[in-house]
């Protein structure tokens, strides 16, 4: 109860901080808006090239009634478990470095299945004009469809 009421203040305390980072919905712009300014794309280092050699998961195909299906990294608890954490990447996309996070977690936690959905269908951006082309044509609906399939 404590850790709970610990991360709930934090939360509370960046909610309501004064200011605009360049991960705060401005109340004029929506996501694929802002991912489109050159003060967004500066915000964001490019990754350096990673390609994680030992997965601890596997990728898997969601099937979305009605659409083309979706793809997510799931990383299962060694222990039948009921517990999950959703990861949701960045806008680069999917990318190994996302995967390696979902491992940590779900070895940091253990009794927990983890699962980063992808919502860019695969692709995967490795420079900012491409993450703000991903970011730009996210299509709302169909990362509302993948995330509702769990």
């Amino acid at each position: 109860m404590k850790n709970t009421f610990i991360l709930f203040a934090v939360f509370a305390a960046f909610s309501t901080a004064q200011g605009q980072s360049c991960c705060t919905k401005n109340t004029d712009q929506s996501f694929p808006q802002l991912a489109m300014t050159d003060g967004f794309a500066a915000a964001h280092l490019e990754p350096l090239p990673f390609t994680d050699e030992k997965p601890n998961g596997k990728n898997i195909i969601l099937n979305i009634k009605g659409q083309n299906p979706g793809k997510a990294y799931v990383i299962m608890s060694e222990a039948p478990t009921k517990n999950w954490i959703f990861v949701y990447h960045e806008w680069w996309g999917l990318n190994d470095y996302i995967r390696k996070e979902a491992d940590k977690l779900q070895t940091t936690l253990g009794n927990v299945n983890v699962i980063a959905i992808d919502l860019f269908d695969g692709k995967v951006a490795d420079d900012a004009k491409a993450a703000q082309e991903l970011s730009s044509n996210l299509n709302d609906a169909r990362a509302r469809s993948i995330i509702k399939v769990h």
